[in-house]
C-alpha cells in the first residue's frame, strides 16, 4: 500500500476542482474588469480643487435680502388708493419704480451667477467624494484580486496532484480488495 500525500483525498476531487476553478476564474476576471475600468475612470477624472461656498453663500443672503428691500420699495413706488373712497393716500413714482425694476433684474442675475457657482462647487465636491469612493473601491478590488489569485494557485495546484493521488487511491483500493481476497482464503 502507498502513502496517500494529503489529509483528504475527496478534496482532489478532479471534475469538482474544475468547477470551482471555472468560478474563481469567472470571479477573478469579473473583478479584474472592474479593477480596470476603476483604474481608467481614476486616471481620467483626477481630483479637482474644492471651493468654500460659505462666502458665496452669505453673498447671495445679501443679494436676496437687497432684492426683497426694493422690491418692497417698488410697491410703495406705485402710490396707494384707499380701498373704500379710491382717493389716492400715497402718490406714485414711475421714476422710483423704474429704478427698483432695474435693480431687481441685477439683483436677480447676481443671485443666479452666485447660484451658479454654488451649484459648480458642490459639484465638485460631489465628484471629490466619489473619486474617493473609487479609490477605495480599486483598493478593495486589488485585495480581492490577489486573493482569488493564491485561491486559483491553490486549486490548479491540487487539480495537478489529482491524478497522482487518485492513482494512488486506485491502487490502494486494488490493494485492500486483493487482501481481503487473500484472507478469504485462508
Amino acid at each position: 500500500k502507498k502513502d496517500v500525500p494529503v489529509d483528504n483525498p475527496k478534496e482532489y476531487d478532479k471534475n469538482s476542482l474544475q468547477q470551482k476553478i471555472n468560478l474563481k476564474q469567472n470571479s477573478f476576471q469579473t473583478k479584474k474588469t472592474d479593477y480596470t475600468n476603476t483604474d481608467y475612470w481614476l486616471k481620467n477624472n483626477p481630483k479637482k480643487e474644492e471651493v468654500d461656498t460659505t462666502e458665496l453663500e452669505s453673498k447671495r443672503q445679501n443679494y436676496l435680502d437687497a432684492v426683497k428691500e426694493l422690491k418692497n420699495k417698488q410697491e410703495i413706488a406705485r402710490g396707494k388708493q384707499c380701498p373704500t373712497c379710491g382717493s389716492e393716500v400715497q402718490k406714485a413714482d414711475p421714476e422710483l419704480e423704474k429704478q427698483c425694476a432695474e435693480r431687481i433684474q441685477k439683483g436677480n442675475e447676481w443671485i443666479a451667477t452666485i447660484n451658479k457657482q454654488i451649484d459648480e462647487g458642490k459639484s465638485v465636491v460631489k465628484h471629490n467624494n466619489y473619486y474617493d469612493a473609487q479609490t477605495n473601491n480599486l483598493n478593495s478590488l486589488k485585495n480581492d484580486l490577489t486573493s482569488l489569485k493564491q485561491e486559483l494557485d491553490s486549486l490548479k495546484e491540487k487539480f495537478e496532484l489529482s491524478d497522482k493521488i487518485n492513482e494512488i487511491v486506485s491502487y490502494n483500493s486494488e490493494v485492500d480488495l486483493k487482501n481481503r481476497e487473500l484472507q478469504n482464503l485462508y
